[in-house]
């Protein structure tokens, strides 16, 4: 596919009523920032960032792969992208000459192997565009690669075999609308799913995940635009493997994250956002879908036109039933008082008491530190539920927290933070910290820009 060939001055009428992300999603976390190259695509500023962790076996063992915009790895030179063994960072050949946004582990039947997405034209030294592959020893590319920036890497079979998409955009030009696209990957090549544009002149945030439900499975694709595969669609759809559907009316506003939660009566998606209408219902930034239409969950998160988000889904059960826990900018939660996080439990809201600060962040997830499975969430720094209050966990991290993951290393399972700077009990360590219940420790001297000469 080639996204700069297609007519970027095209005009959608499309009105919103709340400012979209501009950073697409997919992976477990993101960060939003503008984006530098290096070599032939420029010069990268100094800030370091993970933009998404994932744990992959090369045959040697499970390892913790941190990827984003990153220079130096403990006393290791890399290229947006390292391995931690546990005991010390290494270098995935010539890493990546742009950033990396997302990591996937994709399993073909084969050997499974590690995928990094982005913008870069190169990956180990091979010219790999935007996407390419790491087996353990070397990188190669996908086919031709894609030809815009990759921000969104998901698996979905739609009975003919599980395949990796790729979701992204093109490049960003202020007063024109932004070409979104969804590509396939098969194994052996690629082919274009679809393209759109942006439903306003910003870069269209973009989340899928698979699901399945009376009409059998498919992908469901979120985000900011109005219509996709050349079907009108408001923000949503479903993807069958051949062709896109509209679910619904869609929504009012962006979609930035979507979930499966089975509370007890079979699962089902739901999906959470900007919009307070969901298929021409009152829903309040986070809705269900039940196979036919929108639900709203009970009075919705936020009231309409305080401009709040959902950014982050995740399933947990604390003990008193499985619930799906919201995360984002919202102060209540069906009628009542919260503070940027809230439990449904399939029928009610409830408060998770001195709920979390927020930045907007999606970086969710459930970890056992020792002491039985909690959340876990980033933002400004971690904080652990129980069902109990919010607690920060450990001797505490300043900084903006993007991805969270967990890996045993052999000695015993951690939970791992990224973003930008974080600092542990006054030791500086940049990018990344690990938690194994009792306290932070810096991992293998974290990560480093190194100065310019």
């Amino acid at each position: 596919m080639k996204i700069k060939s297609i007519l970027l001055g095209a005009v959608v009428a499309a009105s919103f009523s709340a400012t979209s992300f501009a950073q697409p999603l997919c992976s477990p976390g993101w960060v939003d920032k503008q984006f530098a190259f290096a070599g032939a695509m420029g010069a990268y500023d100094s800030q370091v960032a993970v933009n998404s962790l994932a744990v992959y076996d090369d045959g040697t063992g499970p390892a913790l792969f941190a990827a984003g915009i990153l220079r130096v790895a403990g006393d290791v030179r890399v290229n947006d992208i390292a391995r931690w063994d546990g005991i010390r960072w290494s270098r995935l050949g010539a890493g990546t000459n742009g950033t990396i946004e997302a990591l996937t582990v994709l399993d073909d039947g084969s050997n499974p192997v590690l995928v990094a997405g982005g913008y870069f034209t190169h990956a180990g030294g091979t010219a790999a565009m935007s996407v390419a592959r790491w087996n353990g020893t070397d990188w190669s590319p996908l086919g031709s690669g894609i030809d815009g920036m990759v921000s969104c890497l998901a698996q979905f079979d739609d009975g003919t075999g599980r395949k990796l998409y790729a979701g992204g955009h093109s490049q960003f030009v202020t007063g024109h609308p932004t070409v979104g696209f969804v590509e396939r990957w098969d194994g052996s090549n690629w082919s274009t799913v679809t393209t759109f544009l942006s439903a306003t002149q910003e870069a269209p945030a973009i989340t899928m995940t698979p699901f399945s439900d009376a009409a059998g499975p498919a992908l469901c694709v979120g985000g900011n635009f109005t219509s996709i595969g050349g079907v009108p669609a408001l923000r949503i759809a479903r993807w069958n493997g051949s062709s896109f559907a509209s679910m619904s009316t869609g929504m009012s506003s962006t979609v930035t994250a979507l979930a499966n939660f089975d509370s007890g009566s079979g699962p089902s998606l739901y999906a959470g956002g900007q919009f307070f209408s969901a298929g021409g219902h009152l829903v309040n930034l986070i809705a269900r879908w039940n196979g036919t239409d929108w639900e709203a969950l009970g009075s919705g998160l936020d009231l309409p036109g305080h401009r709040r988000s959902v950014a982050g889904l995740v399933s947990f059960d604390d003990g008193s039933g499985p619930a799906l826990y919201a995360s984002g900018q919202f102060s209540d939660a069906g009628g009542i008082p919260v503070q940027n996080i809230a439990r449904w439990n399939g029928t009610a809201w409830s408060a998770l008491p001195g709920g979390v600060v927020s930045t907007g962040n999606r970086a969710l997830a459930v970890f056992d530190d020792g002491s039985g499975p909690a959340l876990f969430t980033g933002d400004y720094w971690v904080s652990r539920w129980r069902g109990g209050p919010w607690r920060a966990v450990g001797n505490g991290t300043r900084g903006y927290i993007t991805a969270l993951a967990t890996l045993d290393d052999g000695s015993g399972p951690a939970l791992y933070a990224g973003g930008t700077i974080m600092l542990d009990d006054g030791v500086s360590t940049q990018g990344i910290v690990r938690w194994d219940g009792h306290r932070f420790t810096p991992v293998g001297g974290g990560f480093e820009f190194p100065p310019i000469t």
